[in-house]
């Protein structure tokens, strides 16, 4: 069995193509199980977030299963199979473990070392635990990769900066505005994204925050926590029209604003400059919002320049970052090449003690003795004889799982011709001491 990885990203997918992607959170249960029947896989977990749908599974056929989880995922969408490949990654192997250690320390994220990324991820582990999709495999990966996140978080200046979405749609209305100093502010959503880019600009020092939702409950303490107050989605465009920076993160299917909702809104501010930052994915915001004038629209994707700014400060820390997690991959690659020769070593040993208690019985039969210590003494013996023998073989098999390759697998493929073992277990473990490569980004 092998781990792979495949799916959609903000690394292969624009903002336009992701939120074709984005899966209702209610969804994702039964995305889950359908995607695991298609693939035929023995473990998977489906990780959705605005930057990424991504599937983790194990299987015996990983190149077969990605292909069927993108069908799979192409399907559940209304997006044809030729357009998911050319927007769709595929990991195998070792590079599958890799891509998610390295997702769920926020190393792969829009924005390196922000935080959210992690509790997605174990949200979405602990979604798999319950839906019986996440078993021995997968939670041995994933229990080792939130180890690694913690490590990086606390051995690492990963953390510090600019390290979340709304932090850096901060910085990005800093950059239009200069001081934020009295600025007015709409939020329109109360969800996490939503909170933390409202917190981000009241610590920022911006003026009146109103905070605009479907549900007014959610509206009214979303608001209460910033210091700000909530209006009742009917007054959107009003609350627009006295605004100056307005961010936008709901959980909407289509864009609640269109061109001609802003056109309307800005003829009531008689064009004063209009600052939208649409964060959600799908977009709040129809893209031709941003042709009309003084309106200045930027999206998730638009915050790349600020986010890669950050990076190139941050060089160090991440090189740092990645080094922790190359530590805790081989640890993991090393558990699961253990795990595959362990049936062999297990059988190795059963089959040689086998052979020993044998002859020791026939032994003592001849003796003709029914002397308990005479007994004792030869069943020691042949257990002390097999110990000795074993040693060795043991030894360069164990060694052979800490290390892959071919010559690994043709040592095993040895031991099982050599003492006549189990053919089943010994092929597992050939094929996992041989070091999977990185598959092309299409399957």
């Amino acid at each position: 069995m092998h781990v792979f990885a495949a799916g959609i990203n903000h690394h292969e997918a624009p903002v336009d193509v992701r939120e074709r992607f984005a899966l209702a959170s209610d969804a994702v249960p039964g995305h889950l199980r359908a995607l695991v029947d298609a693939a035929g896989a023995n473990e998977g977990m489906l990780l959705s977030t605005c930057n990424r749908v991504e599937f983790y599974g194990v299987a015996a056929d990983p190149g077969r299963a990605a292909a069927e989880v993108l069908r799979g995922l192409g399907r559940a969408v209304g997006v044809g199979e030729d357009e998911t490949r050319r927007h769709a990654f595929v990991r195998l192997g070792e590079a599958a473990v890799r891509h998610v250690f390295r997702v769920t320390a926020s190393l792969d994220s829009l924005v390196l070392g922000e935080t959210q990324v992690t509790g997605q991820v174990k949200d979405a582990w602990d979604a798999a635990r319950e839906a019986g999709t996440a078993k021995v495999v997968l939670d041995r990966c994933l229990s080792m990769a939130l180890r690694a996140a913690k490590r990086v978080r606390t051995e690492t200046g990963i953390g510090r900066g600019a390290v979340s979405v709304s932090s850096v749609a901060v910085d990005l209305a800093r950059s239009i505005f200069g001081d934020l100093g009295g600025r007015g502010v709409l939020v329109v959503g109360a969800g996490e994204m939503a909170e933390q880019a409202a917190i981000a600009l009241r610590s920022a020092g911006v003026g009146e925050i109103v905070v605009v939702n479907r549900s007014a409950e959610r509206a009214r303490t979303l608001a209460e926590r910033v210091g700000g107050r909530a209006a009742p989605i009917e007054q959107l465009s009003g609350e627009m029209a006295r605004a100056d920076v307005v961010v936008t993160s709901t959980g909407a299917r289509v864009p609640i604003l269109g061109r001609k909702d802003v056109r309307s809104v800005m003829r009531r501010r008689r064009y004063e400059p209009l600052f939208l930052i649409d964060i959600a994915v799908p977009r709040d915001v129809a893209a031709d919002v941003g042709d009309l004038d003084q309106v200045y629209l930027y999206n998730i994707d638009d915050l790349q320049g600020i986010v890669h700014d950050n990076q190139r400060a941050r060089m160090a820390e991440i090189e740092a970052a990645e080094r922790i997690v190359d530590e805790e991959v081989a640890r993991y690659v090393a558990w699961v090449r253990e795990r595959a020769v362990g049936p062999v070593l297990a059988a190795l040993s059963r089959r040689l003690t086998e052979v020993a208690e044998a002859e020791a019985e026939r032994a003592i039969r001849r003796i003709g003795r029914d002397d308990p210590e005479v007994t004792r003494a030869v069943e020691r013996l042949a257990r002390d004889v097999v110990g000795k023998i074993l040693h060795g073989p043991l030894s360069e098999l164990r060694r052979a799982a800490a290390v892959s390759g071919p010559e690994s697998a043709a040592l095993v493929d040895a031991a099982i011709r050599l003492f006549d073992l189990e053919v089943e277990a010994g092929e597992a473990a050939k094929q996992a001491l041989v070091r999977a490569e990185e598959a092309p980004e299409t399957p």
